[in-house]
């Protein structure tokens, strides 16, 4: 499958780029919290280490309040996770990771009321509801992780503004009662800005779940906002409910170059379903659909 590169403005910086990278520092599940202090320079890389003392997973972590420019690159590659909760913060960059809910957390990567806050190269599973939540956020990166056996979806975006969502896998979900699983799915409230600019490409979902979503709800006779600007592009949805792409009320947006795959054993055809736009012009070109059944 050709990749589709996606661009999106975002004023993200990486301490991985360029020659001349701090050296990092050393940090345990116990200590992180401490090395990430306030006074910490921006740009600092620091890499997460199991303590010889201290069990495997770590135990929740919570980064509240810290604000970083250019961003604080934390890399956990190799560590086993529970939960971490970003709050009230700017500049985080996390790396990798293997975070387990053990069918008893409800997310995994969950960040609120924060900016320039990033996450790539996790694999994340069995969380009651979600893998990874961005609410009340803006410019941000969802990249390259990889979630499974979560009770509803993926990855949530909830009045957030200015994200990258690229190159995310979405398999096998194991629905909790009342939920309808999504790969992604944006929604708004009428009580903030709607939902915006961001870009969904290069994802996949397969299985019994749904794909790439934004419902709008009309509630009491109040608009939750709907959508501006969103930008889905060369995602693939393999999965066993209908909805494959479905928006509603989204202005000004693009969905090109997606692959809808109607895999044997579903009861519907995967849909793609457009609609209900206020104002602004859609561009919709170039979906491929192929029915397995």
């Amino acid at each position: 499958m050709i990749r589709i590169c996606a661009f999106i403005t975002l004023a993200l910086s990486s301490p991985l780029l360029g020659a001349a990278a701090p050296a990092p520092i050393i940090a345990t599940c116990a200590t992180l919290l401490s090395v990430l202090s306030p006074t910490l320079p921006g740009g600092s890389i620091i890499a997460l280490t199991n303590s010889a003392h201290a069990p495997a997973p770590c135990p929740p972590i919570v980064i509240k309040g810290r604000n970083y420019s250019p961003s604080v690159t934390i890399i956990a590659t190799g560590m086993t996770l529970t939960r971490v909760d970003v709050d009230g913060s700017s500049g985080i960059a996390w790396h990798g990771g293997d975070f387990d809910g053990k069918n008893e957390v409800t997310s995994g990567f969950s960040v609120g009321e924060s900016a320039f806050v990033t996450i790539e190269g996790a694999t994340m599973h069995n969380y009651l509801r979600n893998s990874i939540i961005y609410a009340n956020s803006s410019d941000f990166r969802v990249t390259g992780n990889i979630m499974s056996h979560s009770g509803s979806d993926g990855i949530d975006i909830a009045l957030s503004r200015r994200g990258l969502i690229d190159g995310n896998t979405c398999s096998d979900p194991d629905t909790t009662t009342g939920s309808h699983p999504d790969c992604v799915q944006l929604w708004s409230r009428p009580t903030a800005a709607p939902v915006a600019d961001i870009t969904i490409s290069n994802n996949s979902a397969t299985g019994a779940m749904q794909g790439f979503n934004g419902f709008n709800h009309v509630r009491g006779g109040i608009n939750d906002g709907g959508f501006d600007r969103i930008v889905v592009i060369n995602n693939t949805a393999a999965t066993l409910l209908a909805n494959g792409i479905y928006f509603t009320d989204c202005r000004a947006c693009v969905f090109r170059h997606n692959h809808l795959i109607t895999p044997k054993g579903a009861a519907h055809s995967t849909h793609f379903v457009i609609s209900g736009a206020s104002s602004g012009s859609i561009s919709v070109a170039d979906q491929t659909f192929h029915d397995k059944r």
